[in-house]
Protein backbone atom coordinates (compact mmCIF):
# COMPACT_ATOMS: atom_id res chain seq x y z
CA UNK A 1 0.00 0.00 0.00
CA UNK A 2 2.40 2.25 0.88
CA UNK A 3 4.82 2.01 -2.73
CA UNK A 4 1.50 2.93 -4.60
CA UNK A 5 0.69 5.73 -2.38
CA UNK A 6 4.90 7.16 -2.90
CA UNK A 7 4.07 6.12 -6.66
CA UNK A 8 0.75 8.66 -6.95
CA UNK A 9 2.86 10.97 -5.06
CA UNK A 10 5.51 11.23 -7.73
CA UNK A 11 3.24 10.69 -10.75
CA UNK A 12 1.29 14.05 -9.24
CA UNK A 13 4.61 16.30 -8.75
CA UNK A 14 5.32 15.78 -12.44
CA UNK A 15 2.40 15.94 -13.94
CA UNK A 16 2.00 19.30 -12.21
CA UNK A 17 4.07 21.05 -14.35
CA UNK A 18 4.03 22.04 -17.94
CA UNK A 19 6.55 24.50 -18.81
CA UNK A 20 9.62 23.61 -20.56
CA UNK A 21 12.70 22.57 -18.82
CA UNK A 22 14.42 25.54 -18.75
CA UNK A 23 11.92 27.35 -17.43
CA UNK A 24 13.85 27.44 -14.02
CA UNK A 25 17.51 27.98 -13.57
CA UNK A 26 19.67 30.32 -15.38
CA UNK A 27 20.05 30.39 -19.75
CA UNK A 28 22.80 29.51 -21.48
CA UNK A 29 23.69 33.34 -22.45
CA UNK A 30 23.42 34.86 -18.58
CA UNK A 31 25.64 31.91 -17.92
CA UNK A 32 28.46 32.31 -20.48
CA UNK A 33 28.35 36.06 -19.30
CA UNK A 34 28.73 34.98 -15.60
CA UNK A 35 31.60 32.99 -17.24
CA UNK A 36 33.46 35.63 -18.97
CA UNK A 37 33.59 38.02 -15.37
CA UNK A 38 35.08 35.04 -13.24
CA UNK A 39 37.90 34.44 -16.07
CA UNK A 40 38.16 38.04 -16.17
CA UNK A 41 38.28 38.17 -12.75
CA UNK A 42 40.86 35.45 -12.69
CA UNK A 43 43.18 36.26 -15.72
CA UNK A 44 43.65 40.06 -14.37
CA UNK A 45 42.80 40.67 -10.96
CA UNK A 46 44.15 36.93 -9.06
CA UNK A 47 40.83 36.34 -7.48
CA UNK A 48 40.08 31.96 -6.89
CA UNK A 49 37.12 30.58 -8.73
CA UNK A 50 34.92 29.75 -5.94
CA UNK A 51 35.90 33.08 -4.28
CA UNK A 52 34.56 35.32 -7.29
CA UNK A 53 31.85 32.89 -8.01
CA UNK A 54 30.27 33.39 -4.60
CA UNK A 55 30.28 37.61 -5.06
CA UNK A 56 26.66 38.90 -5.25
CA UNK A 57 26.19 39.90 -8.95
CA UNK A 58 25.81 43.18 -8.45
CA UNK A 59 28.96 43.25 -6.46
CA UNK A 60 30.87 41.19 -9.09
CA UNK A 61 29.84 43.23 -11.72
CA UNK A 62 31.35 46.34 -9.84
CA UNK A 63 34.35 44.49 -9.56
CA UNK A 64 34.61 43.65 -13.23
CA UNK A 65 33.93 47.40 -14.24
CA UNK A 66 36.67 48.81 -11.62
CA UNK A 67 39.16 46.29 -12.48
CA UNK A 68 38.49 46.94 -16.31
CA UNK A 69 38.67 50.64 -15.48
CA UNK A 70 41.68 50.13 -13.99
CA UNK A 71 43.74 48.30 -16.55
CA UNK A 72 42.64 51.19 -19.17
CA UNK A 73 44.33 54.03 -16.75
CA UNK A 74 47.21 51.69 -16.84
CA UNK A 75 47.29 51.00 -20.01
CA UNK A 76 46.96 55.15 -20.99
CA UNK A 77 49.46 55.78 -18.51
CA UNK A 78 51.78 53.45 -20.40
CA UNK A 79 51.38 54.46 -23.91
CA UNK A 80 52.41 58.34 -22.41
CA UNK A 81 55.26 56.95 -20.98
CA UNK A 82 56.41 55.45 -24.10
CA UNK A 83 55.41 58.23 -26.19
CA UNK A 84 57.67 60.68 -24.09
CA UNK A 85 60.63 58.12 -24.34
Amino acid sequence: MRNVFALNVVMSVRSAFHSQPTFFGLNEKYMKGVYEQLFFLKQHGNWGFVESYNLPNKLRQWWVERLSKHIEEQNKANSKQRRSL
